[in-house]
């Protein structure tokens, strides 16, 4: 009995230092720059939005339809990302402090959602609403 004891202890210290080892551990990516990429439009209007803990700055965003736009999504807090799937729109999961620049495509009027599809913030709330306007 006691042997068992002492086993089970030994595995749920293992377990638990595991656990804490884990926490707070971010996903490790390659610095991103919000230098002029291959995909950005030269001309196009460079909206920022930034994200911080589970939450975006902008909860919505106007453009014409036809407008050459460009998002800079900026990471000041956790593990974030911006997706708008109905445009097919998606940084890379980033950490804070880096940066993503993406296309805006703008061809279609509509009320498209953009979220955080990191670990459930979508679902907390980190979301928000792009329009594009005639």
């Amino acid at each position: 009995m006691k042997k068992l004891l002492i086993i089970i202890l030994i595995l749920g210290a293992a377990l638990g230092v595991f656990v804490y080892t884990r926490q707070g551990k971010q996903i490790e990516q390659p610095s991103l720059e919000a230098t002029p990429t291959a995909n950005e439009v030269l001309g196009a209007r460079r909206i920022e939005v930034t994200g911080t803990d589970v939450t975006f700055d902008k909860k919505e965003i106007r453009v014409k339809k036809g407008e050459k736009v460009a998002v800079l999504f900026k990471n000041s807090g956790g593990t974030h990302s911006f997706v708008i799937d109905e445009l097919r729109v998606q940084t890379p999961i980033i950490n804070s402090g880096q940066e993503a620049l993406v296309n805006i495509p703008t061809d279609k009027t509509g009320t498209y959602e953009y979220y955080c599809s990191f670990d459930g913030h979508k679902v907390l709330g980190m979301a928000g609403k792009l329009i594009i306007e005639e």
